[in-house]
């Protein structure tokens, strides 16, 4: 592998992690009614933006992953597509086989297109009062990861003979959710 698509694969798998790592934190954190209780009794406002800003950034962390690997004026894009073809890829197989991944993941992330259209990227006002956080596929999101950390562990397999595992990776020094919310429970517990 060429030390520009070393690079970008970097990058990419970083992106993947970031965008992994924020979908954890709200299935986590918003995924029980247990959770829900605890968010409600402590700070719901606080964490009603949490869940915003945090579903806003995966979408668009996903969606950037599937732009062209080129603006229309030329600019290069971080991107699945640029990491393909950063990889100058010479064997047929292996260039087919991105190519169905990437239809895949596109497809997937294409099923969030109206949360990124109406939510994100335009202030659509049906959508304002729909509250459409409601209706994002969160099978899909899920898909889409699963098909990314598969696309960039071919390229990994086929040029280094190593597989990375870049979904939910460990928080460090234990600090994810599960310590957040016995934090609150425990904070609520004093002001009781």
């Amino acid at each position: 592998m060429n030390e520009l698509a070393k690079e970008i694969l970097e990058k990419i798998e970083n992106q993947i992690r970031n965008s992994s790592i924020r979908f954890e934190l709200v299935l986590k954190l918003f995924g029980s009614e247990e959770n829900l209780s605890i968010i409600n009794k402590s700070a719901p406002n606080v964490f009603l933006i949490f869940h915003g800003v945090l579903m806003e950034a995966v979408v668009i962390g996903l969606n950037r992953l599937c732009d062209p690997s080129k603006d229309r004026q030329g600019n290069k894009n971080l991107s699945i597509g640029a990491l393909r073809e950063s990889l100058q890829i010479t064997d047929h197989k292996l260039h087919e086989k991105l190519l169905r991944l990437e239809c895949a993941i596109k497809g997937e992330v294409k099923k969030l297109n109206p949360f990124r259209s109406k939510r994100i990227a335009h202030n659509d006002l049906d959508t304002q009062i729909e509250d459409l956080h409601r209706s994002i596929d969160n099978g899909a999101i899920n898909e889409s990861l699963m098909l990314l950390q598969e696309y960039v562990n071919t390229i990994c397999l086929y040029y280094e003979d190593y597989s990375v595992n870049i979904l939910n990776p460990p928080y460090p020094s234990g600090d994810g959710p599960d310590r957040l919310l016995s934090l609150l429970c425990k904070a609520m517990g004093e002001m009781m």
